[in-house]
């Protein structure tokens, strides 16, 4: 079955990127309010994590219109290849697997 074209499974994949974004972004707040703090207050301490910020939206936005299938074979090709690899080595090495 593919569980992509299963109902609700864009709902759930949307979820977790607002929600990862979300937990990027705060992630980011916290460290500008460092920033701000350990520096005294200077505004141009902060200017690197808004630049940041807002790559990171945009790139959001790039990723949020592609589609769930694509995205995941795109995540699977470079993971089919590590787990190739990691079988070849297991082979040379004499590991029977």
């Amino acid at each position: 079955m593919n569980f992509v074209n299963a109902p609700g499974f864009k709902t759930i994949y949307y979820v977790i990127l607002v929600l990862l974004l979300v937990a990027i972004l705060k992630g980011l707040v916290q460290s500008a309010i460092h920033s701000w703090k350990r520096t005294g207050g200077k505004l141009t301490s902060v200017l690197d994590e808004a630049v940041i910020g807002f790559l990171v939206i945009v790139a959001f936005i790039m990723f949020a219109q592609l589609s769930p299938d694509t995205v995941i074979t795109w995540l699977m090709k470079p993971l089919a290849w590590l787990w190739d690899m990691l079988l070849q080595l297991l082979r040379f090495v004499g590991v029977p697997v």
